[in-house]
């Protein structure tokens, strides 16, 4: 969250962006109005922000090492049997081949690009590519009430 706060600081037009999201889903409610999880849903630009931010700041820098049991091939790489591997997370999504400008804050990137407006967030540009929370079977279990609760602490912070 203190990233994601950080970046909205350093980039005032996302932060304006995010902001007119936030009142146009809220609407007119009260000060104290604490927003459904179906007007949640809705942030969908803020769900971008949340992606890239945790895509530059990753809060796990590499997941545990773990020990291969039997000759692996992946790819054109082979794995013997007795070695550690572990996977680079914050390496993954700072690469040229997986994002373009990967130092550069762009939220758009997890918009739909054929999409004709800027409606539904893109879940997965590639499955592995952003993995803040590990993915497939071992994906973490507390991914979605972490989104929920950021985009709860932004409204706070945005109204």
């Amino acid at each position: 969250m203190a990233c994601a706060l950080y970046l909205l600081a350093k980039y005032p037009d996302v932060q304006e962006k995010a902001r007119r999201e936030v009142n146009f889903v809220i609407g007119d409610q009260e000060k104290d109005y604490i927003p459904s999880i179906d007007q949640l849903k809705d942030f969908n630009y803020l769900s971008c922000v949340i992606k890239e931010t945790m895509r530059l700041y990753p809060s796990v820098a590499t997941l545990p090492l773990r020990k291969c049991v039997s000759d692996t091939k992946l790819g054109n790489l082979k794995i013997p049997a007795g070695c550690f591997v572990s996977v680079a997370i914050y390496s993954m999504q700072h690469k040229n081949s997986n994002y373009e400008k990967p130092d550069d804050f762009i939220p758009e990137r997890f918009y739909d690009e054929h999409a004709q407006s800027l409606k539904q967030p893109l879940e997965s540009l590639n499955e592995y590519r952003w993995v803040p929370f590990s993915g497939g079977s071992r994906i973490c279990i507390g991914m979605q009430f972490s989104f929920i609760e950021q985009k709860k602490l932004y409204d706070l912070f945005k109204r």
